[in-house]
């Protein structure tokens, strides 16, 4: 939905409308959840709890009702009973309803939060049986606008198709950048990253069935660029965006991918940006990324210190997964030099970190002074970490809890994760560990999101995620 709209609804797994009828229906297929709640300019409102079956759908608007000036807005959240967080709407399709289609039968309720300097009031009606059936539209997917900036090389004609860039490396600090579309299917599930199967005979990428790279523009003027993420973050509340920083065997295709199903997942408002280094793309290249992690540190902090002066972002999220921890920290390790409120950043989360648990701890100091909070997720269960730590001949710092001064750690072991990716990438995988992420953007203390259980150990007290997590 667009921000000029004068309605905005973020809810995953949501599908477009047409609307403009005025449908009278009787109350054994409409109910009546919320009407004309009053919710003041940038406050956030949440319905009561209600019931809703397989196939029933929730519709959420919103109106003005105060006089000050600016555009009416607001962002619509779904969660279950349990209170994580099930449904978004694609931000980027124009629609003046946001509706949802429930895929089981399950208590919820809707988190409504006023972005805009007006008051308003939103409304909230349940449809059933035949009503529901033909309420949603036609859309197969959603299309997600990411950024990126990468140290890769660009590839020969560099647009048209794939590979857009290469796995060797740009010199020193240069970068390019540029953004991105990718499809997400409607039927999308929260916490997956669909791609084509052979065991399926899926060859190639079908937007309606997979979260699909569809289009790549580079951009060779950096302030086009640092404009274009200006007017995206200059309608959020907090002006913020995310950087996310990949793993090893990721190529610059899938880094975009992951970035879009997290932005998708999170229900994420701002300019979401994929920092993307040249990583092989393969398995058999453990110690060559290694290497390219380490040289690659110099190009991500130009990178952040680039978007901390020119992208208008007053909030800036890092979040790095498994190698990628090894190149933010190395980054964030030589900005030693700069005063520590530029750049500053609010949350900085390091998932799965394949990085050795000593120099982890070695690098921590220049990682705490450059944040607001510092996160760390482990897990016992991540095989890839296991494997990596045989290789390397030492304990990797995403194995299990680490205590380290100024760090939150959570041990994310028991949330649902993905097998065939070994245990690795739950946090895209799990829906506990994406609601957890949620909360941390939104500035909760581990203490007030749900998910989380506090541990006193002889060692220090961290935090887990409860056994139910999934």
């Amino acid at each position: 939905m667009h921000r000029s709209s004068w309605f905005l609804a973020l809810i995953l797994c949501g599908a477009s409308i047409t609307v403009g009828q005025d449908i009278q229906v009787t109350q054994d297929i409409q109910e009546t959840i919320e009407n004309s709640t009053p919710i003041a300019a940038f406050s956030a409102g949440q319905s009561r709890v209600f019931e809703m079956k397989q196939g029933d759908l929730v519709r959420v608007s919103g109106k003005r009702t105060g006089s000050a000036a600016g555009i009416f807005g607001i962002e619509a959240y779904v969660y279950n009973a349990d209170k994580s967080l099930v449904a978004k709407d694609d931000p980027d399709t124009d629609q003046a309803y946001f509706e949802w289609k429930a895929p089981a039968d399950q208590s919820f309720y809707v988190l409504v939060r006023n972005i805009s300097p007006v008051d308003g009031a939103f409304s909230i009606i349940v449809l059933r049986g035949a009503k529901a059936g033909v309420a949603i539209g036609n859309a197969e997917f959603a299309t997600v606008k990411v950024y990126y900036a990468t140290n890769r090389v660009p590839a020969a004609g560099n647009g048209g198709s794939a590979p857009y860039y290469l796995a060797d490396s740009q010199q020193g600090e240069s970068y390019a950048q540029g953004s991105a579309l990718v499809t997400i299917p409607r039927d999308h599930q929260l916490g997956e990253l669909e791609g084509p199967a052979i065991y399926r005979l899926e060859f190639t990428a079908d937007p309606a069935k997979h979260v699909a790279l569809s289009k790549v523009v580079p951009e060779g003027d950096a302030n086009k660029f640092f404009a274009d993420i200006r007017d995206r973050v200059s309608g959020t509340p907090r002006k913020e965006a995310f950087v996310f920083v990949h793993g090893f065997n990721v190529s610059f295709e899938d880094a975009l991918r992951r970035t879009a199903q997290l932005s998708y997942d999170l229900g994420y408002a701002g300019a979401a940006i994929a920092f993307s280094w040249p990583s092989q793309g393969s398995s058999l290249a453990y110690y060559r990324d290694v290497t390219t992690a380490d040289t690659s540190a110099a190009a991500l902090r130009a990178f952040l210190v680039d978007l901390s002066e020119k992208s208008g972002a007053a909030t800036i999220h890092l979040i790095a997964h498994s190698m990628g921890n090894r190149v933010l920290g190395r980054a964030l390790e030589t900005m030693a030099a700069r005063p520590i409120t530029d750049p500053h950043f609010k949350e900085i989360a390091l998932l799965a970190p394949d990085v050795d648990a000593e120099l982890l701890r070695q690098m921590s100091a220049a990682i705490r002074i450059r944040a607001e909070r510092v996160t760390l997720y482990s897990s016992t269960h991540d095989e890839a970490l296991r494997l990596s730590s045989k290789l390397a001949g030492k304990p990797r710092a995403g194995q299990k809890v680490l205590f380290i001064s100024g760090i939150q750690s959570i041990d994310a072991s028991s949330a649902k994760t993905n097998m065939l990716d070994f245990s690795h990438s739950y946090f895209g995988d799990s829906s506990s560990v994406l609601g957890d992420l949620f909360r941390l953007l939104q500035g909760d203390p581990p203490e007030a999101r749900f998910a989380l259980e506090r541990v006193d150990s002889a060692a220090g007290i961290y935090w887990r995620f409860k056994r139910f997590a999934r």
